[in-house]
């Protein structure tokens, strides 16, 4: 059912709730791009310092998090980035020596174990403090239990916004 038609579903509700929640729409939508914005801008910069791009950060956070090593396959999944802007970021990486790939012949290189070099690894640590450092100053006014909440709610609608999508893609009216 196309979300219009459901509005009329919630047409009992008083007008002030209907602006309250339009306008708790406008702040998420809003939140969400410039946060996400600034994410980037923050990536392209620091990660510049280093001679590299934004799109390399969440390789090496991730790579750094699973010692044992990962695939490019599940970079993506854990990421939720495109194959082929992996796949990029990825030789990139290699070509400046801060990864290796499992060496298995029976294997296609997408599906082959990647690792960090010791170089790699180094650059981690500096990528990772950077994170640190930006994720305590862009929540340095909130308590612990507010942090929890946050990330708590923020969990929920995202799972919540990512189902609506999925039964509209199902029901083909995205």
């Amino acid at each position: 059912m196309p979300f219009v038609r459901k509005m009329l579903i919630y047409q009992h509700l008083y007008e002030k709730e209907m602006i309250f929640i339009i306008d708790n729409f406008e702040r998420l939508y809003l939140g969400v791009c410039n946060i996400y914005k600034d994410i980037q801008k923050i990536k392209k910069s620091e990660m510049s310092f280093f001679g590299l791009s934004g799109k390399h950060v969440m390789p090496f956070y991730y790579l750094m998090s699973h010692p044992e090593g990962l695939t490019a396959s599940e970079i993506c999944r854990l990421s939720n980035a495109d194959k082929a802007g992996v796949s990029r970021s990825l030789k990139e990486m290699e070509s400046e020596g801060y990864i290796l790939y499992e060496e298995n012949s029976e294997k296609k290189r997408y599906r082959s174990k990647i690792y960090l070099t010791a170089e790699g690894r180094k650059k981690g640590k500096q990528i990772r403090n950077i994170i640190l450092q930006l994720t305590m100053e862009s929540g340095q006014e909130l308590s612990s239990e507010e942090r929890e909440t946050f990330y708590r709610v923020l969990d929920i609608l995202s799972e919540n916004i990512h189902s609506i999508c999925e039964k509209a893609n199902e029901e083909n009216t995205i």
